[in-house]
């Protein structure tokens, strides 16, 4: 196992799921385990929006857990896990299916009221794991801003006060970035710093800022706003920040918290 490890959320058409994947997997060789494993749990206590209780998450960790104890780690690796209205879903990638199918058997044979199946899978490409399993750019920053969220609150911020928030984006060319700079003085933004001499191969960089809220429904839809017009421009969008306003009460607390503890 990595410590690249990173839990996120995601709406499908089945309703919301929670995702836990290795990152770090990514780097692997992925050739020498062409077999994917899939070990399914039923959960069996859900919260009132459908997904599984803190508890059940608590059971599917401690399960993991043990499983990765006991995984030989040049043989076989668990590269993530989904959680959902229908349980669990436990991936791993292995060049030893039967070996692995067998554990798996035994480390779950006592959970009958859980319904364990094992699935085998032939998947030389790990395209559950691309395709499945990792997160999207999209994803990616929407847990960048929690986590931004959660450290402001943290310090006592009273994320309900709209402030300055100022913005990255890097650029390969200065053409991109004149686009860009554009559009963003089209709605509202301040260009604060303009450079040429940024690292290669993102050499142009601006700093922009706007008088914004910190609520999550609304910086994260900016953000993705954001990544959307670098891409477009041919560049990058690298984050935010904002000066920390104290305050008493925090609206996003629950949010944040129910996103821990669904992770």
């Amino acid at each position: 196992m990595s410590d690249n490890w990173i839990p996120f959320m995601r709406d499908t058409d089945a309703g919301r799921i929670s995702i836990n994947v290795d990152l770090g997997a990514a780097d692997c060789d992925q050739s020498r385990l062409p077999s994917l494993v899939t070990l399914r749990l039923c959960a069996l206590a859900f919260r009132k929006d459908g997904s599984p209780s803190r508890e059940e998450f608590d059971f599917i960790n401690e399960t993991t857990n043990r499983i990765d104890d006991e995984l030989p780690p040049q043989r076989a690796r668990h590269v993530g896990r989904i959680a959902g209205k229908d349980g669990f879903l436990v991936h791993i990638y292995t060049c030893e299916p039967d070996e692995t199918t067998k554990l798996l058997h035994r480390l779950t044979s006592h959970l009958t009221n859980r319904d364990p199946r094992v699935e085998v899978r032939p998947d030389p490409d790990w395209s559950v794991y691309h395709g499945s399993l990792c997160p999207t750019v999209l994803e990616v920053q929407a847990v960048k801003d929690l986590m931004v969220l959660e450290n402001m609150r943290k310090h006592g911020d009273d994320l309900r006060k709209r402030r300055q928030i100022d913005h990255w984006l890097y650029f390969s060319d200065s053409a991109g970035c004149d686009r860009a700079e554009q559009t963003l003085r089209e709605y509202g933004f301040d260009i604060l710093n303009r450079h040429a001499d940024a690292p290669e191969p993102r050499r142009w960089s601006l700093r922009v800022a706007r008088v914004d809220s910190v609520k999550f429904a609304d910086i994260s839809q900016l953000t993705a706003w954001l990544l959307q017009l670098a891409a477009d421009c041919g560049g990058e969008y690298d984050g935010w920040e904002t000066a920390i306003i104290k305050g008493s009460g925090n609206p996003l607390r629950n949010l944040i918290d129910k996103w821990r503890r669904s992770t």
